[in-house]
């Protein structure tokens, strides 16, 4: 089991806003919030996830427990979302 997990960032409010929404469906909610810092506490009120702002490093396996396939659809539809909000962005419309 893990007891927590640290990730840095280059935007916090990027990357808050696409954690929010991808965890959201395993329930996760981000209450705490330290400067560039915010914390994610589990659906058992456990802080297990953390993401600062700060120089990335190298890469980083994470993984998340989902009790069912829904769970895990979910999260992964979430998760595309933003990131095709963030895509969609970066072209100009004809």
């Amino acid at each position: 089991m893990i007891e927590h997990v640290s990730l840095r960032c280059r935007s916090s409010k990027k990357s808050r806003k696409f954690y929010e929404a991808a965890l959201k469906p395993l329930g996760y909610e981000c209450d705490l919030e330290y400067g560039d810092s915010f914390g994610f506490k589990d659906a058992k009120g456990r802080h297990d996830f953390w993401v600062t702002k700060g120089r990335v490093g190298s890469p980083t396996h994470i993984a998340f427990l989902a009790r069912n396939r829904k769970q895990i659809d979910e999260f992964h539809g979430a998760a595309l979302v933003v990131i095709w909000e963030k895509e969609t962005k970066k072209r100009p419309r004809k």
